[in-house]
């Protein structure tokens, strides 16, 4: 049962309610949640300022297995496990090259329907902070975007060679079939 005082003083803290219920639930961690958010609208701000959107930005990944689970939007942590995924480094323009359509991007990632995600990544990278790495499956010979899909777009706008992505480890020979350049870091 949901404790309100508790419901209210996590939403004063700056929590979304259904973030607030989670965490008052005990499935996500209230100081990771409060800096994650806070992080958010610090981002809003920060995108709006032209000079900071169009500076250079070197991404910054999260290797940690316990976060994994932010690849894919709305899991929480004991959805996703971390053990099951493992990390390999792929060349972006090969990797750009095997998407399946659904999983492209023809638009500028701060193109305005990209923009509050975009936001939220160019910011935590200009700050220095990780962010989980996309997480990619195969699919008919082709590469999908399961979760990171701005995080992909966002670091190849910026020009990097190679990222790092999450695989399910079973599904680890087929991407490196689609992907030969994919290897462990």
């Amino acid at each position: 049962m949901t404790n309100i005082e508790n419901l209210n003083r996590l939403i004063a803290r700056g929590l979304p309610t259904t973030v607030a219920m989670d965490v008052d639930a005990g499935r996500l961690d209230e100081e990771f949640e409060v800096a994650l958010w806070t992080t958010r609208r610090e981002a809003e701000s920060w995108a709006k300022d032209a000079a900071n959107r169009s500076a250079t930005f070197k991404p910054v990944w999260d290797f940690d297995p316990s976060r994994f689970y932010l690849a894919l939007d709305g899991e929480k942590p004991d959805t996703v496990d971390g053990a099951a995924l493992t990390v390999v480094e792929v060349t972006v323009g090969e990797l750009h090259g095997a998407l399946q359509h659904g999983s492209g991007r023809d638009e500028d990632p701060w193109a305005e329907r990209y923009r509050s995600k975009t936001a939220v990544l160019a910011y935590r990278w200009a700050m220095g902070l990780a962010v989980t790495p996309p997480l990619i499956r195969p699919w008919q010979g082709e590469i999908v975007i399961a979760g990171g899909m701005h995080r992909l777009h966002l670091a190849r706008h910026y020009g990097a060679q190679s990222m790092p992505v999450l695989v399910w480890r079973k599904e680890l020979d087929e991407v490196v079939s689609v992907l030969p350049s994919a290897r462990a870091p």
